[in-house]
C-alpha cells in the first residue's frame, strides 16, 4: 500500500502556476498556518519548515517553492506529517559555474526580501514572526547551520567522489558553500 502525498498547492487548493510567492502563490506564513492546522506534530514541523528555508538560503536554492513542500499521509489516511524535503538544488552554485543562467529571486520571501543579498538580520526576525517562532532562537539556528554546513559538505566529499568521480567540481562546490556561509555569518555578526 502506498502513502499519499499532496504538495502544499494541492493542500490549499491553489493551481500549480502559483508555486512562487511573487506570482501570487502562498507565503511561508500561509504554509505555516496550513501546517499548524493539519499535521500531527505542528511545532516540530514548523521548526523543520524554518530549517528548510534557512538551508535553501545557505546553499543558494532560490527555487524552494510551494510544490517542494508536501504533506504525507500514512496508511489509512491518518493525520499527515510534513513530508521529507526534496528537490534541494544549489541553484546559485550553478550560476557560479555558468554565470547567470538561473533566476536569483527567492521563491519565498525572507521578511520583506526576495533578493538574497538584500536579506538583513531584521528580515530574519520578520521571517520568524511570519512563521510564528521566536526570533532570537531562529537567528541562533541560522548561525549554527552556517557554522556547521561547510564541515558537513567536507564530510560528504568521499561519497560524492565515489558516486560521480569528479573531485574538481566538488572542490568548487565546497569553496562556494564555505564562502556563502561565511558571508551569512558576517551578516549576522554585523547586524546587516
Amino acid at each position: 500500500m502506498r502513502d499519499h502525498q499532496e504538495d502544499m498547492l494541492q493542500a490549499i487548493g491553489e493551481p500549480t502556476a502559483l508555486k512562487y510567492e511573487s506570482d501570487g502563490g502562498p507565503s511561508l506564513s500561509r504554509i505555516a498556518k496550513v501546517i499548524r492546522e493539519n499535521v500531527a506534530e505542528p511545532a516540530d514541523s514548523i521548526l523543520q519548515l524554518r530549517d528548510w528555508q534557512m538551508f535553501n538560503y545557505l546553499v543558494g536554492n532560490w527555487d524552494g517553492h510551494a510544490k517542494n513542500l508536501a504533506l504525507l499521509y500514512g496508511k489509512g489516511g491518518s493525520t499527515p506529517k510534513l513530508a521529507p524535503f526534496y528537490d534541494l538544488v544549489a541553484i546559485e552554485f550553478f550560476n557560479a559555474i555558468k554565470s547567470g543562467v538561473w533566476a536569483r529571486k527567492l521563491a519565498f520571501r525572507i521578511g520583506q526580501q526576495d533578493t538574497p543579498e538584500k536579506v538583513t538580520l531584521e528580515d530574519w526576525r520578520l521571517f520568524a514572526k511570519h512563521i510564528g517562532v521566536p526570533a532570537n532562537p531562529t537567528i541562533d539556528r541560522l548561525g549554527s547551520l552556517a557554522e556547521s554546513l561547510p564541515d558537513v559538505v567536507k564530510e560528504e566529499r568521499g561519497a560524492f567522489a565515489e558516486k560521480f568521480g569528479d573531485k574538481a567540481v566538488y572542490d568548487i562546490f565546497e569553496r562556494y558553500i564555505r564562502r556563502r556561509c561565511r558571508w551569512v555569518l558576517n551578516q549576522l555578526i554585523g547586524g546587516g
